[in-house]
């Protein structure tokens, strides 16, 4: 026979078992466990915390010429949000607009924009700004100087700042610099112009410089009758003007306009030689004989 000691001892512990078995039960279909358990599970959780994160879209970009632009819109985080970028030389944040902002590039260099929520997070979206890749072009592109001292103006547009100008030859000289030159022949030799620019890219011009032919004076003899030929009229072709006429030797005058000149001889039998001197200090002749 059990004394009442150990019958007590036997029903707590039913009673802990019992009681343990109800809570389980309880846990087990209680609704709100059931809830948080499909919470978990259909992954609502993760969705809601990827809100708490501060994010920026596009996160990288390339922008390729000055003056472009690009949007950039925030989201996650705690508002209000604070636009900046890492270096105001290279572009800026030109409006912004809460989790909105426009960035613009000023000059080439990489740059890296950033936004800032109210807790402090940060978020960054870096953006890439190469050369510029503008043709480079001249113009004229060819030209010919025919005398030597003649000038032709160059420009050159496209490319990227600061430019070089070079030649091939020594025969002319590059005056100025920049984005235009003053180009002068010096010599009949043919020139070719170079301009290249920041980043190698080159443009032409071709310069031609003829050779420059001596004047030459028609017709290059005359005999001239003593007593009926007074005068006689000589033209010049060839040289470059402006032309002066004289008398190399002999009687006579030689009065010369532009391309021709009047003999006028004067009352001896002496024989004479007419000349002419161009512009480039070329000289043409022509021989005067007279008969008795």
């Amino acid at each position: 026979m059990k004394s009442p000691i150990s019958r007590w001892c036997a029903l707590g512990v039913l009673a802990i078992i019992v009681s343990v078995a109800f809570v389980a039960c309880e846990l087990t279909d209680d609704p709100d466990i059931n809830d948080l358990t499909t919470y978990l599970n259909n992954d609502t959780f993760s969705a809601l915390s990827s809100d708490l994160w501060l994010t920026i879209a596009p996160s990288d970009t390339t922008l390729a010429d000055d003056e472009d632009r690009e949007t950039f819109t925030a989201s996650g985080g705690q508002r209000p949000y604070t636009w900046s970028v890492w270096t105001s030389l290279v572009g800026r944040v030109e409006l912004e607009s809460g989790a909105t902002a426009v960035y613009r590039r000023i000059q080439r260099g990489d740059q890296v924009l950033v936004v800032e929520d109210a807790t402090g997070s940060r978020a960054y979206a870096t953006i890439s700004q190469p050369f510029e890749e503008y043709d480079i072009a001249v113009s004229p592109t060819s030209e010919t100087l025919s005398a030597d001292g003649e000038t032709v103006q160059i420009a050159v547009s496209g490319g990227t700042p600061p430019y070089i100008w070079l030649r091939t030859e020594p025969s002319g000289r590059i005056i100025g610099g920049g984005n235009m030159i003053v180009y002068q022949r010096l010599t009949s030799t043919n020139n070719v112009l170079t301009v290249r620019d920041a980043h190698g890219q080159t443009a032409y011009c071709s310069i031609s410089q003829p050779v420059i032919s001596s004047p030459s004076i028609s017709p290059s003899s005359v005999t001239l009758d003593m007593t009926n030929d007074l005068s006689f009229a000589f033209t010049v072709s060839g040289g470059e003007p402006p032309y002066v006429w004289t008398m190399a030797s002999g009687a006579g005058n030689a009065l010369g306009s532009g391309t021709s000149a009047l003999y006028t001889r004067i009352p001896a039998d002496a024989n004479g030689v007419i000349q002419v001197v161009d512009g480039n200090s070329a000289t043409g002749y022509a021989s005067i004989t007279i008969s008795p």
